[in-house]
């Protein structure tokens, strides 16, 4: 038999105003307190999500985050519940933290979203990877020289 785990039905955060969360900017970290090795011995159980909304004509809603390489993918797809007028889905995972998003995906332009079910605000920390790369004269590669990772500053 699989474990169940029932989240608490998260709600639209669209209109909320800013509050400061601890978080870890959409990361996942595999965890077991009871364990010598959490990477290996954490448990895995069925995780269940429920969004409370309305039904979203225009698209399907995703829960993403680094749990999903930031990417749209079907086994993050949540269903609408008619009798609870909810949106919900369940998914397999690893004990550990674990930091996600709703994201709409409008089934007309393909484009994914996330100011409806997440709403936006300009006090958000965030990460920011800088990538630098060379193209010598003559050349047909570009070289890798340089890196840096930074993040936003705190306001408060």
């Amino acid at each position: 038999t699989y474990n169940n785990v029932y989240l608490l039905k998260d709600n639209m955060r669209t209109f909320d105003q800013y509050s400061i969360i601890p978080d870890i900017n959409g990361k996942f970290i595999i965890h077991c307190q009871e364990a010598w090795k959490s990477e290996t011995e954490a448990d895995y159980a069925f995780v269940h999500f429920k969004l409370n909304s309305h039904i979203i004509s225009y698209g399907d809603i995703y829960i993403i985050g680094g749990l999903s390489d930031w990417e749209i993918k079907d086994k993050f797809k949540l269903e609408y519940n008619y009798k609870e007028n909810i949106y919900e889905t369940k998914i397999y995972m690893k004990q550990g933290y674990y930091n996600y998003h709703y994201a709409v995906k409008d089934s007309t332009t393909n484009k994914v979203n996330t100011i409806l079910t997440e709403g936006t605000h300009y006090q958000t920390r965030n990460d920011y990877y800088i990538y630098i790369y060379y193209r010598s004269s003559g050349d047909r590669y570009d070289s890798f020289i340089g890196f840096l990772k930074t993040s936003s500053k705190e306001l408060f």
